[in-house]
């Protein structure tokens, strides 16, 4: 779903000077993929730097001890993997969320619009700079012995303030929130998410069915289990 955006419409090629804007149009190489896929796996020798024209990504490890750690969720204009500008293999794997259009550049083509281009240089750095404050931000619930109810509510009060669309007596998360995505971003199992999630439920603040989550208090959502 959603408006099939192009390259033009986002943010990083609006604020680009006119030669940047001329690079990301050469050197760019459209992919779509569809949900459920994987753009890219943990051990994939990667060279290409993924921008998202439209859908929505989750960037996750997998380990054996844990299963899968969904780390961020990223939409349309996020850059998805510039952490493979030092030249190392994907650290990460990627899976579409919902139908997704990319656009892959070379690592040397990135790294060229970089060098000529400073206020370029600030996206991609403030994109990094993004990441880093999540990951910190996850390292910080992760030692803190705040309950599991409230990290779940509070991951979802952040997916509507990041992603959510307004509608008449509610917000909706405009991609499919299963059980399974939000358990993976806790770092909890299935079970207890679900037990969460039918808590909040039953307490209106929002419903979930089939994928399809609606929020109809968000300040309780945010507050829930404080």
């Amino acid at each position: 779903g959603g408006s099939m955006n192009s390259l033009t419409d986002l943010d990083i090629y609006k604020k680009a000077t006119k030669k940047t804007q001329n690079a990301l149009l050469e050197n760019g190489c459209t992919v779509k993929i569809k949900k459920g896929e994987h753009l890219f796996n943990i051990r994939d020798k990667v060279n290409v730097v993924y921008l998202i024209i439209s859908g929505y990504a989750v960037l996750s490890r997998d380990s054996d001890e844990h299963g899968v750690r969904n780390i961020f969720l990223l939409g349309e204009g996020s850059l998805l993997n510039e952490v493979i500008l030092d030249g190392v293999s994907a650290s990460i794997s990627c899976l579409a969320l919902s139908d997704l259009t990319v656009i892959g550049y070379p690592r040397s083509d990135m790294l060229g619009i970089m060098k000529a281009d400073f206020s370029f240089n600030r996206y991609v750095i403030n994109s990094m700079a993004l990441k880093i404050r999540k990951l910190y931000h996850m390292l910080e619930i992760s030692t803190k012995s705040t309950h599991l109810d409230h990290q779940t509510a509070s991951r979802i009060w952040k997916f509507a303030r990041d992603f959510g669309i307004k509608r008449d007596g509610y917000v909706q998360i405009p991609f499919e929130l299963r059980i399974t995505l939000l358990a993976g971003f806790m770092g909890s199992n299935r079970e207890t998410i679900s037990r969460i999630v039918k808590q909040l439920s039953e307490a209106g603040i929002l419903s979930i069915e089939k994928g399809e989550c609606r929020i109809y208090d968000l300040d309780k959502l945010k507050n829930y289990g404080r």
